[in-house]
Order: structure tokens, then C-alpha cells, then sequence
């Protein structure tokens, strides 16, 4: 029967300890049983002959010898009996009771022995380089990317450095992987590193070794010397490119002070602003200079107090120099007169307050006495005495609230055409008529007069000739109320009062008759006459309202009416129980 490797599956020679194919080792101590079953069991201990060979495996199972169910359970059998015989995994394979201490290896076609080379090694060096790729990654993903914002501020200026810096494994990562060339393309202008800058300072004031101390290390200092006699010696009196940015260590060109020329310097000019002039005085000559006074008003600082000095604090001046200190009075009288704006235009008027210091306010009011855009006053009111850069307030006219119309001349027109013409103006024609005028001279006067402007609504006074009327006498009849005390009876025109609205105390009458202790009054005089008697002047036909007030309690009634037609008076009765509630 032929045996097969168990562990390539190629086809032994008989009697061979090796396979020539792989070298696997072929155990010697196997009972011929064991021999039988070796090539049907895998280096894994189970039951393996379908790595047979294919055409074995036909001749097997699919030629001469059928497969049948004793078959099956008889390498069952097998299987179990070659497991239970102690078979192991260890040594690629290797059956339990080989000897452990032998070499493992193979024979080339040489016949010489070669020793196996065992995977650990192998596996162990792959396992390391995963572990230390993935150390790399996780270094290169979790280190930021710096970027150093260094900033100064003195009193000389400002100077900032700006500068990034990339890290060693950035740079690594960016030159080990050329794939990622096009994105790191596109993320040039955010990754690249910016270029270093310096802003130039202003270092006047400064002292030159400080200065170099401070930006030596960015920028590189020329010195140049010259003599001064305000600034000490080894201060900067100027520095070139003042607020340019520059590239780091660009070389800019400094002043620096000598001192004054063939003399010492005292203290600097002390700061003495807001003290009284006596301590001012006193500090600036414990300073070792002179001292000159100036005055001058001054809306902020109290009266006696220091404003300035000349030359300013801290400047350093030849010993026995003077300096100038300037002191305040106190505010400046500065009340000015409001003046008259009065009839004048906005601008006019705005001009001669701002002229005196004065800020204007505009307040626009309805006035109809002064044209649209004339002021009319002012508040404060003109003449008074304000301080100056105060606000005055200027009303300036928008004109009338109300429409104003044109009155048209009516003169000669008929009473008719007249007051139509007036009404559709919106004006009250308000009609006097002349009895001795012939009527066809129509309107004889008006006032106002044609052509003036009035307020829509005002009443228009017309003067219309009635032509000549006739004296026709109307005698009131007999009253037993008006026998005894004192009345005043009169005739109301119709056609003007409603009767209603008649009051004898503010409307006056077209005719009236006074009574004294029931006689009639006349200039003033009692006469004997107890007839009520009126002249009433007609022309046509007329209509009025007759109205008796008690003279002593002022107490009034509308008596009744009488009428003028076709040339005789009628009366529509009186009402005598009313008259008696009044009657003395």
C-alpha cells in the first residue's frame, strides 16, 4: 500500500525517514497498522486522505473499491484508535513517542541533512515593525504644529516676531510619503512656514542699552551721536523706519544723545501738572532750573493749578536753564447776549447765534402771523445772558394751521350772486341792507375788501341796497303785565335770528321800545304815552320775532311774531301766560 506525506501529501518511497518533497521526518516505531493509516491522517491529527493524490483518490473511492458504509466506519475506527494512541501537535507534527532531542531538519538531493527553519523569528520581527509603524502614526497624528507669537510693548513702540516651526516628524512624515505631494499642494499657503517679520519700534525716549538689550536680538542697532541740550545723555532722540515691517536683523540707524555741549545736566523736569504754583516752583528748582510764570483761563483745570511746563516732564536740560510753567485762572468769562432773530429766515438766524458761540435747536410751530420759515422767538428769550457753547432753541413759523382763501370783490353784484360766490369760498356772508338806496344797485360794500387773504370760515360784511323803504307803525296791543313796571320789548328780524337763539343781553334788536312804570321812554324822558308803538321801515315783506325782557330781573320771553304783507301787519297771537311769569 502507498504512503503519502502527511504534511505536503506527496507519495513516499518505501522504507524512506524522509519526504523528499518537504522533508518531514517519517517515524520508524509505527506498527504496520500505524504505516497503513499514516498518509490518511494531516500533520493536524485528523483524517485526511482526501490529500491523496487525484488519481489515487479515484482509484481509491471511485474505481475498483466502492465506498460504502463498512468502509466509513472502519477508518472511524481508524481515526479514533490513531488519536487515541497519544498523537500530539508539537514539532510540526511530530507523533507522540518520537525522540524530542534528535535534529528536525531534511535531505536535499544530496542526501546531506539541512536543518528546519523554525517561523518564530519571523513572526516575531513582523509583529514588531506593525508595533512600531503604529507608534509612528499615532506620534505623527496626536504632535501639534507650533507657532511662536512673540510680542513686545515698551513705551518706545511695538515690535512682534512671528515665526512657525514645524516639527522633525512632520517634516519626516512630509518626505516619506510623496502620495500625499497633491494635498500638501493644496494646503500650502496654511502649512508652509511663514517668513520671520519685525516691526520697527519707536525707541525715542529710550535708553540706548535698554533698546539693544530688548530688540538686539532682532533687529541690528547703528548708533549715531550727537549733542543735546533737552535730551540726557544715552537717551534715543530718533530711530529710522519707525513702524515698517522688516525682515529679522535688517539694520536701522539710531540718534542717540551726548548731553549739552560743554555743560552738565540737572534732574529731569519733574512732572508738576495739577499742583499749585508754589510746589511746582519749589520742585523744579530743587531740579537745579530757573522758573518762569504764565498764565492762562482754563475750562478744566482750577484757578492756581499747574496746566504745562516748557519743556515737558522728564526732559533733561542744562543745569541753570529755565523752564516755562503755565498756570490757570480759572474759566473764562464766557456768558454771551442772545441776540434778536425775530422776522428773520432759519439760516440768518442760525448764524447770528453760532457767531456768539451758541449751538442752535430748530422747533417748527404753526404761527399764521409770520411767514412759513421765519423765526418768531427764541428760548431763552432774546437778551439773555447764557454761557457760551449753550444750546438756544429757534421756532420758526411753518405758517397758518388753517387754509386761507382770497376775498373776491362782490361790489355791484345782487344779493343772490354775492353770497353765492362767498359761500363756495367757504366764507359767512354776513348781509346789512340800505333802505334808501334803489335795490338794483345790488352790494354797496364789503368788508374785508376784494383781494385780501382771510381764514377760510371768516365772515365777509355786506352793505346791499333794499331801495327806499316805507315807515309803516306797528302798535303793540294792550297787556295788563305791561301797565305797571319797567320792559324792554322788541322786534328780532326773522329772516337773521332763529327763534331759539335770540338773547336781548348780546343780540341786538332791529327796533325796541323801553317802558318806565308802564309808560313809554323816550331820550330817556317817561312820557305819558301807554301805547307801544314802532316805526318799522319795509320794503316787501318782513317778518320779526317780538321778545319782552323785565329790565330789573333781566328775565326774558319771545312774546310772539308779526308779520308784514301786501302792505299790512298781523300778528300770530301772544302768549300772555308766559309774560305774566316775568311781569312785576
Amino acid at each position: 500500500m502507498a504512503l503519502y506525506c502527511r504534511k505536503c501529501g506527496a507519495k513516499l518511497e518505501d522504507g524512506a525517514r524522509f519526504c523528499r518533497a518537504c522533508g518531514e521526518e517519517i517515524p520508524e516505531q509505527f506498527t504496520q497498522q500505524e504505516q497503513e493509516n499514516y498518509g490518511q491522517y494531516s500533520q493536524y491529527g485528523q483524517y485526511d486522505q482526501y490529500r491523496q493524490p487525484a488519481d489515487d483518490y479515484s482509484t481509491m473511492y471511485a474505481g475498483g473499491e466502492s465506498f460504502n458504509d463498512t468502509q466509513y466506519q472502519q477508518d472511524q475506527q481508524y481515526q479514533n484508535d490513531y488519536q487515541q494512541s497519544g498523537y500530539q501537535q508539537g514539532g510540526y507534527g511530530q507523533p507522540y513517542g518520537a525522540p524530542q532531542d534528535e535534529p528536525q531538519g531534511y535531505y536535499d538531493n544530496s542526501g546531506e541533512m539541512r536543518q528546519a527553519r523554525s517561523p518564530i523569528p519571523i513572526i516575531v520581527l513582523v509583529i514588531c515593525m506593525i508595533c512600531a509603524t503604529a507608534v509612528c502614526l499615532i506620534f505623527l497624528l496626536a504632535a501639534p504644529r507650533k507657532t511662536e507669537d512673540n510680542s513686545k510693548k515698551d513705551k518706545g513702540g511695538e515690535i512682534t516676531i512671528s515665526q512657525t516651526q514645524t516639527t522633525p516628524s512632520t517634516t519626516a512624515q512630509t518626505e516619506a510619503t510623496p502620495a500625499d505631494s497633491e494635498d500638501d499642494d493644496d494646503d500650502e499657503d496654511s502649512e508652509a512656514p511663514a517668513a520671520t517679520n519685525v516691526k520697527v519700534p519707536d525707541l525715542k525716549g529710550w535708553d540706548y542699552n535698554t533698546a539693544v538689550n530688548s530688540y538686539g536680538d532682532k533687529l541690528s542697532f547703528v548708533k549715531k551721536s550727537i549733542y543735546s541740550d533737552s535730551v540726557s545723555k544715552g537717551i534715543i532722540i530718533y530711530n529710522a523706519r519707525v513702524g515698517e515691517t522688516v525682515a529679522q536683523g535688517t539694520t536701522i540707524e539710531v540718534t542717540v544723545s551726548l548731553g549739552p555741549k560743554g555743560g552738565t545736566t540737572s534732574a529731569a523736569v519733574p512732572n508738576v501738572i495739577g499742583k499749585s504754583y508754589s510746589e511746582a516752583e519749589k520742585a523744579v528748582k530743587a531740579a537745579g532750573y530757573k522758573v518762569n510764570k504764565k498764565e492762562e483761563y482754563s475750562n478744566s483745570v482750577a484757578k492756581g493749578k499747574v496746566i504745562s511746563t516748557d519743556p515737558k516732564a522728564g526732559t533733561a536740560l542744562t543745569a541753570g536753564k529755565s523752564v516755562t510753567i503755565t498756570v490757570s485762572k480759572g474759566k473764562k468769562n464766557t456768558k454771551v447776549t442772545i441776540p434778536s432773530v425775530e422776522g428773520a429766515d432759519y439760516n440768518t438766524a442760525k448764524s447770528r447765534l453760532t457767531k456768539v458761540g451758541l449751538k442752535v435747536k430748530r422747533k417748527d410751530v404753526y404761527d399764521e402771523a409770520y411767514d412759513k420759515g421765519t423765526a418768531t422767538r427764541t428760548d431763552p428769550k432774546e437778551g439773555t445772558k447764557v454761557e457760551a457753547g449753550s444750546t438756544v432753541t429757534i421756532y420758526v413759523s411753518k405758517g397758518s394751521q388753517y387754509k386761507f382763501v382770497t376775498v373776491p370783490n362782490v361790489i355791484g353784484l345782487s344779493e343772490e350772486k354775492a353770497t353765492e360766490k362767498l359761500l363756495k369760498l367757504e366764507l359767512d356772508p354776513d348781509i346789512n341792507y340800505d333802505y334808501t338806496v334803489d335795490k338794483s344797485k345790488g352790494v354797496l360794500s364789503q368788508d374785508p375788501s376784494g383781494g385780501e387773504s382771510v381764514r377760510e370760515g371768516s365772515a365777509v360784511t355786506l352793505t346791499i341796497a333794499a331801495g327806499k323803504a316805507k315807515t309803516k307803525t306797528y302798535t303793540l296791543p294792550e297787556s295788563q303785565y305791561l301797565k305797571n313796571g319797567n320792559y324792554r320789548i322788541m322786534l328780532f328780524d326773522a329772516n337773521t335770528y332763529y327763534e331759539d337763539d335770540i338773547d336781548p343781553n348780546s343780540d341786538k334788536p332791529a327796533y325796541e321800545v323801553k317802558t318806565q312804570n308802564g309808560f313809554v321812554m323816550k331820550n330817556g324822558e317817561q312820557t305819558s304815552n301807554t301805547n307801544i308803538s314802532f316805526d318799522i321801515k319795509v320794503l316787501g315783506s318782513a317778518e320779526y320775532y317780538v321778545v319782552i325782557q323785565n329790565s330789573s330781573t333781566k328775565e326774558f320771553i319771545v312774546y310772539g311774531t308779526i308779520t308784514y304783507y301786501d302792505g299790512e301787519f298781523t300778528d300770530g297771537g301772544f302768549n300772555e301766560d308766559e309774560l305774566a311769569e316775568i311781569a312785576d
